[in-house]
């Protein structure tokens, strides 16, 4: 009897040591998974990414450094909860790629996202998106109670949120002290829209982002290297504003607060600003302080290569609005 009972509770034993020695499976009645560190919102990840598509729900348990999340399941809608967590990554905290799409809440309490604990020791990477990088077909949404602070980035667009070609949505929420400064393309310290993307902003607050650089253009007088302190927008792009604040953002040329040029002599695409309701205030640029929209103007920036042109608006022909700084207030015009 005794040995019987041996065999059973080694039978039993080498059972569970498979189990835990397998890799993480989400199923369908697997759909929530907790995690407390980068290895395991990675596995998630992964997981998920190796899935057959569907809803599931990823909630922070602790606060993670180097966590990043990388969605690229077409079909896959990945809600993350940050429970009252912090995510903090120098590069990009959030990628959602091939149809995938990536809701960020607070869940209970609040989600950050941030490059760095202190803004002043936020290391300039070279040629590196923003915190959230959306690629075509992929969707990113942002609630009321998300953060995203302190990324700083080099030579690229997007300091914030990168849109290429992708959508963003932002339902509220704090895009804050994060930019692009150094090198020939700084444009969109808060959320740069490109390659067709879409980004539509019905609330929260666009708050201290700048576009900074002090490059030169030797060979085109009508390309500049850094403009839309908060929001730049080029190369097809819609970018919607039913709400929100865009406030207290930086150029050093055009568009302290939105930016929307041309993009490149290849082909001509629409771009679009539509500007329904919501506030644009306290930003600063050589020119346009707060709004910057020509078609006269362009991006030296090889991944937007095609004409902006602009409809709906009013375009000048050769610059913006003034410089120093100025105020926009619109109000639903219904």
């Amino acid at each position: 009897m005794k040995k019987t009972v041996a065999k059973y509770l080694c039978i039993i034993l080498s059972v569970a040591m498979l189990v835990t020695a397998l890799p993480l499976t989400v199923y369908a009645e697997d759909s929530v998974i907790n995690v407390s560190t980068a290895e395991q919102l990675s596995a998630a990840c992964t997981a998920i990414n190796n899935g057959n598509g569907g809803e599931y729900t990823i909630n922070l348990t602790a606060d993670i450094i180097g966590g990043h999340i990388d969605i690229t399941k077409s079909g896959a809608v990945v809600t993350v909860n940050g429970n009252g967590h912090t995510i903090t990554n120098l590069r990009n905290a959030v990628y959602v790629s091939d149809g995938a799409t990536v809701n960020l809440s607070g869940g209970s309490s609040t989600l950050t996202l941030q490059g760095s604990d202190e803004a002043h020791e936020t290391p300039v990477g070279n040629d590196d998106p923003g915190l959230i990088y959306v690629l075509p077909g992929s969707t990113c949404t942002m609630s009321a109670n998300v953060t995203l602070k302190n990324h700083k980035g080099n030579n690229y667009l997007g300091g914030g949120v990168t849109v290429q070609g992708g959508t963003f949505v932002m339902n509220g929420g704090t895009i804050e002290n994060c930019g692009i400064d150094g090198g020939s393309n700084c444009y969109g310290g808060g959320v740069a829209v490109f390659n067709s993307g879409y980004f539509e902003m019905n609330g929260g607050t666009i708050n201290k982002c700048y576009a900074k650089s002090d490059y030169e253009v030797q060979d085109y007088d009508r390309q500049y290297t850094a403009m839309g302190g908060g929001v730049f927008v080029s190369g097809g792009s819609v970018f919607t504003m039913n709400n929100g604040t865009i406030s207290n953002c930086e150029a050093t040329n055009f568009g302290g607060g939105v930016a929307m040029v041309g993009a490149g002599n290849i082909n001509k695409l629409n771009s679009r600003f539509n500007l329904i309701s919501g506030t644009i205030s306290g930003n600063a640029a050589l020119g346009g302080a707060g709004v910057f929209a020509s078609a006269f103007h362009y991006a030296k920036a090889n991944p937007i290569s095609v004409n902006a042109t602009i409809d709906g608006i009013s375009v000048p022909s050769s610059g913006g609005t003034s410089g120093g700084t100025e105020s926009i207030a619109a109000s639903n015009p219904g």
